[in-house]
């Protein structure tokens, strides 16, 4: 979760100038592993303003779930539990838990509880992709052409 975390933070601040969430379990799967899964406090769900996030879902059946291309897809699940997969690890999640999903591949949620789930979820740039276009930013900052001229 260390690396969900930090993700999560910069990501965070770049797209919302939000607090990132604190860590507070160790890993539930290897770096490689597709999602992470972490319990997060009253606080830390005021701070990211979760209850406004643009994605509101209530699920009563298994389903899929991936992040786009270079993106972090956040989800947090308000009411409900089920079991997520990426093919290779899984984990059991429970209301008051947010769930990463990296762009690494989809997901499989199933065990559905019978109430269903009622999920929250935004988007936001990986760090990498983030750190990639302020460097190509700042790169082209001090480029000039061949009079000279600075470039952009």
């Amino acid at each position: 979760l260390r690396l969900a975390t930090v993700l999560l933070h910069a990501a965070a601040s770049a797209a919302f100038s939000l607090p990132a969430l604190p860590s507070r379990a160790a890993p539930r799967c290897a770096v490689a592993c597709g999602f992470s899964v972490d319990t997060v406090d009253q606080k830390a769900i005021e701070d990211l303003g979760v209850f406004n996030w643009p994605g509101l879902e209530r699920r009563v059946q298994d389903f899929a779930d991936a992040a786009v291309s270079g993106k972090l897809k956040m989800v947090y699940v308000k009411s409900g539990s089920a079991t997520i997969e990426d093919g290779e690890d899984s984990a059991d999640i429970s209301a008051g838990q947010m769930v990463m999903i990296d762009d690494k591949g989809e997901t499989r949620w199933s065990k559905i509880s019978e109430e269903g789930l009622v999920l929250l979820s935004c988007e936001t740039v990986l760090a990498e992709e983030g750190a990639a276009a302020e460097e190509a930013v700042a790169a082209s900052a001090g480029q000039r052409d061949l009079s000279g001229k600075p470039l952009g």
